[in-house]
């Protein structure tokens, strides 16, 4: 698409010479301002709008070497040369200078050097050339047919407008150049018109970049035909020429800001705001229509009934404007954007297929693939972090954010291009139901393997109880009860010391409550029958490493306790085995209905909750209870683990 580096400073160099060419003229300009002040306000008024055009034609023309800059340049000064001749031909007749009549001549007919460089404009943006040979032609029929017109004006036996009416024709006149230049103002229309119908038509056959800057000089480009309706109105309906000026400033700026904004941000959807402008340009020409036809009836008929007529029209011409804008909307997108329209219609279809239990939600990326010709297109449903407006990572292509009642819920990733607003609206429903089902698919999978894992759990742990009482309270049981019956038997010979025999039984006993409670502890700690702080407080006291307890709550239910201190003894244990802490903080707060419990450590942190690890069982014994765990570990920044426990009061 770009021309070779070697083309660059070539239309550079030219584009950057055309637009300072502007500068002499301003002078001209400012001359027959000195002689006569009636053409300030005119030369004013074309150099602030011929500004735009100045100063980006030579900058597009540095950054890409396209010749469009050239042509942008060309505009620019065009815009200049018509107020500045004219300006100062005005003052020179009304002071009585001496004037060629030569340059009165050729003055007369140049309004069409307003018009006819934005057809290069158009025609060239943005590859730099032309990509038909119907665009060769209307851009080198434009150039033919307003030099062919100025010469007729001028040898037109009709006089020059004022102040030039009594300048005599320098070429003398020929009877029939008037009808021949009247001819060609309909061929001057097409040309022009033709130039906005092949940017349509270009846009809906471009893919990639290139449709990317197309797409902002369609919506500049029906400004075009606006300004020739306003044009006609001006003349035919008010009699002067205040419209023809609004129209000419409104493409002399918008399509400059149009090929820079193309040319910067590309990537912004503007489908909706040429569906409108296009919309609102078929109105205004229809509305238009009816008030010349009923201005043409009013001269008919009496003064009441033109009264009237004008009442009726203006009433009828509103309410067409209502009713018929959103139809004509939905007919404009149609047409100028076909597939946006299939892709929304099928969106539809497909929503009302899966409120009928027809079809599933997540066929939505299927069909936004189709519609909008894009294998590669992909769907990232939105996290936590995206709702409080954190960029997700990772993303590939375009992004485009859809939203449900302002909050994200998805992003539409294509590969060049960002998808039609209409597109996303359309797929918002369908992707926040895939996304809802996604969510509940992965909390079911999450719930199946939390309770695999309590299940293993409990499975360990009976085993580990029934190892321990088998190891130790069973077998302290086992040798009592031998014992016992040995003395029985040594007491029935008289060989037994009963003393003896009731000190060693009474300290089997002992021993065997004890494994019994060192079991039981390990079920339930059974200092917590004192409460949460005597509980923490013994972890503190066993820690290797200090731990500063801070518990700012108040009764908290027995299960959350006995999680909290679960989750502290983890986090102290972590700290001191693998973390080599120097210190532990561990904190319990409850606010509201919620208990936070939080183990610092300024160790060597990168702790994970792996799979069989001791944090994972500890996550699942945490969401049993319907609490959360996280986990702040960096390498090198300590570990930061917080548990939020629900406390119903």
């Amino acid at each position: 698409m770009e021309r070779p580096s070697r083309v660059v400073p070539c239309n550079a160099v030219i584009a950057t010479i055309v637009a300072l060419f502007a500068l002499p003229l301003m002078a001209v300009g400012v001359a027959g301002v000195a002689m006569s002040s009636t053409g300030s306000a005119w030369l004013i008024f074309a150099v602030a709008i011929a500004v735009p055009a100045l100063v980006l034609g030579p900058a597009i023309a540095w950054r890409t070497g396209l010749s469009v800059g050239v042509a942008l340049a060309a505009a620019g000064v065009g815009i200049v040369l018509a107020a500045a001749t004219d300006t100062y031909l005005r003052g020179a007749v009304e002071t009585g200078q001496p004037t060629p009549t030569v340059l009165i001549a050729l003055s007369t007919g140049a309004w069409m050097v307003l018009y006819g460089p934005w057809v290069w404009v158009l025609l060239l943006f943005p590859t730099g050339r032309f990509e038909s040979t119907i665009d060769r032609v209307t851009a080198w029929a434009v150039v033919v047919v307003g030099v062919a017109f100025d010469l007729l004006v001028a040898v037109a036996p009709e006089p020059y407008s004022p102040p030039f009416a009594q300048v005599a024709h320098p070429w003398g006149v020929v009877p029939w150049a008037g009808v021949a230049a009247v001819i060609l103002l309909p061929l001057f229309l097409v040309c022009l018109l033709a130039s906005v119908v092949s940017t349509f038509v270009r846009a809906r056959r471009a893919t990639g970049l290139t449709l990317r800057r197309l797409r902002w000089l369609v919506m500049a480009a029906t400004i075009v035909p606006l300004a020739l309706l306003l044009c006609w109105a001006s003349y035919l309906l008010w009699g002067g020429m205040e419209a023809v000026m609004v129209g000419i400033a409104a493409f002399c700026v918008a399509i400059p800001v149009a090929i820079g904004a193309a040319l910067l941000t590309a990537d912004a959807d503007v489908d909706f705001w040429i569906v409108r402008v296009v919309t609102w340009c078929v109105l205004l020409l229809a509305v238009l229509g009816v008030v010349a036809a009923a201005a043409a009836l009013a001269t008919r008929v009496p003064d009441r009934g033109a009264v009237a007529i004008a009442a009726v029209t203006s009433a009828a011409a509103v309410l067409a404007v209502m009713l018929l804008r959103r139809p004509l909307e939905r007919v404009v997108a149609a047409v100028l954007f076909p597939r946006t329209e299939r892709t929304v219609d099928a969106l539809r279809t497909l929503l009302a297929d899966v409120h009928r239990g027809a079809a599933p939600p997540e066929r939505v990326v299927a069909v936004l693939r189709s519609g909008l010709e894009d294998p590669e297109l992909t769907v990232d449903y939105a996290a936590e972090d995206e709702r409080r407006g954190v960029s997700p990572a990772g993303l590939r292509g375009v992004p485009t954010p859809v939203t449900v009642g302002g909050a994200r819920v998805a992003t539409i990733l294509r590969a060049d291009l960002a998808v039609p607003q209409r597109i996303a609206d359309a797929a918002a429903p369908l992707l926040e139901l895939a996304r809802q089902r996604a969510q509940l698919a992965r909390a079911l999978r999450e719930v199946e393997e939390s309770r695999r894992r309590l299940m293993t759990a409990e499975t360990d742990e009976r085993r580990r109880l029934e190892r321990d009482l088998h190891d130790g309270a069973q077998q302290r049981l086992v040798s009592l009860g031998m014992s016992l019956r040995l003395a029985q038997r040594r007491d029935a010979r008289g060989e037994l010391d009963v003393t003896q025999a009731l000190d060693d039984a009474i300290a089997a006993v002992a021993a065997s409550v004890a494994d019994l409670r060192a079991v039981a502890h390990g079920l339930r700690p059974s200092r917590l029958d004192d409460g949460l702080a005597a509980a923490l407080a013994d972890l503190s006291s066993a820690s290797a490493v200090p731990v500063d307890v801070r518990l700012d709550t108040q009764e908290i239910p027995d299960i959350v306790a006995t999680t909290a201190y679960y989750v502290a003894s983890e986090g102290i244990a972590n700290a001191v085995k693998h973390a080599h802490a120097a210190s532990v903080t561990v904190s319990v707060v409850r606010a509201g209905e919620v208990v936070r419990v939080r183990v610092i450590d300024d160790g060597a942190g990168g702790a994970n909750a792996r799979a069989g690890g001791g944090l994972a069982g500890l996550a699942d014994r945490v969401r049993a209870v319907g609490g959360a765990l996280r986990v702040d570990s960096a390498v090198g920044a300590g570990t930061a683990l917080e548990a939020e426990l629900p406390c119903a009061s």
